[in-house]
């Protein structure tokens, strides 16, 4: 495992852009050949070509591209054998759960680190292949808020990503806790906030944009400062369309209601998504619920007949926030009314991701002056 690649072992790398043959090349590499070796190997390849070829014309470019693109990404390139080895061979003991793309297990490399290893479905040789491009993609991702992407294995038949660890789970997990306090208010606005900014720089900062389209509570996980980490995004479902005939059973309740008539995930998908994860940090209830009322089953339904009701915070108020002063009253009101413009019906009433993130941060900023008035009391 080679996490700071040197030129000449980037330059095995960067051969993949070639002739797909660099796998091989790596490997006599990596069990003892030397740098003169592979120049001897690699030049007699370029000596086939012919000298007019257009191949042969575009191989020195077409390297310093791939190195320039290597050394841009921190995406470490694991063995099959050594993830097997962090995991247990995948025991059933390290699994962490299962979606329709694969499974999650914890692992532990050898130099300590925790990881989460996915474990993805076989995919076709043509899948692979814009497989890899999405996981460039994703290596060269970089926000404190999103789930980073420490390396990858990309066989055909066990394609297998590796992410940093999340020690305390994710968020649904801390807000069903029971026989505790839980997260309280000012952890869980902090958290609205930041997972707030993370989709702003998928939807605004990337071109083009990238939406989540799962983006639910289970796909925010926290660290051990209870910073949020937006996971489960940049992988695209279309490489799993064979193993995926309906829509992932965790996504009913954060599901755009526009979608079932469109099809299309837009980034109004995503702000509705986030709506009910607000609703869900205000109060704690399940996004799901069969045993609330008919038409009150989701927890989006169950918000908006309160406001038809005379909505207030208070209404949905989590037990587990208590003492809270009047400061806080106020600012989870904000946050709530902020969270029914996110899942209005109609799509082109929500606001933007940076018009939430802007949003929030002023909501935030009027919570600190009220604490500094001393209306917390």
């Amino acid at each position: 495992m080679q996490e700071h690649l040197s030129e000449d072992q980037a330059l095995l790398v960067a051969l993949e852009h070639l002739d797909g043959r660099a796998h091989t090349w790596a490997r006599r590499f990596s069990i003892g050949s030397t740098l003169a070796e592979f120049l001897h190997a690699f030049f007699e390849e370029c000596n086939a070509f012919s000298p007019r070829s257009p191949r042969s014309e575009s191989v020195v470019p077409r390297i310093n591209q791939a190195f320039a693109q290597m050394q841009e990404t921190s995406c470490v390139q694991f063995t099959y054998r050594e993830l097997a080895f962090a995991t247990n061979i995948f025991s059933i003991n390290n699994l962490m759960g299962e979606n329709e793309t694969g499974s999650l297990y914890h692992g532990r490399l050898p130099d300590k680190r925790v990881v989460t290893v996915r474990k993805l479905k076989p995919v076709s040789n043509d899948a692979i292949e814009q497989l890899k491009d999405e996981v460039r993609t994703l290596s060269l991702i970089k926000h404190n808020n999103l789930n980073r992407l420490v390396g990858c294995c990309l066989e055909p038949n066990e394609p297998l990503l590796v992410f940093d660890f999340a020690q305390m789970g994710n968020l649904a997990q801390q807000l069903q806790k029971e026989n505790n306090d839980g997260l309280d208010w000012d952890s869980r606005f902090l958290i609205a906030i930041e997972t707030a900014e993370a989709l702003q720089y998928l939807h605004h900062a990337r071109d083009p944009p990238m939406l989540h389209r799962k983006l639910t509570s289970s796909n925010i996980l926290l660290d051990e400062n209870f910073t949020p980490k937006v996971a489960d995004f940049g992988i695209s479902r279309c490489l799993f369309a064979k193993e995926i005939s309906a829509l992932p059973v965790r996504s009913i309740g954060y599901l755009d209601p526009s979608y079932t008539q469109t099809f299309r995930f837009t980034e109004k998908s995503d702000v509705y998504s986030f709506g009910v994860i607000l609703l869900a940090l205000v109060s704690s209830k399940k996004v799901v619920d069969f045993k609330r009322p008919a038409g009150e089953i989701t927890l989006a339904a169950l918000a908006l007949n309160k406001r038809k009701d005379g909505y207030t915070a208070f209404k949905l108020l989590d037990p587990k926030l208590k003492r809270i002063g009047k400061a806080c009253t106020s600012t989870i009101e904000d946050v709530a009314l902020l969270a029914l413009k996110c899942i209005a019906l109609d799509s082109t009433d929500r606001p933007t991701f940076k018009e939430v993130a802007d949003q929030l941060r002023m909501i935030q900023d009027r919570d600190m002056i009220r604490k500094t008035r001393g209306e917390d009391e």
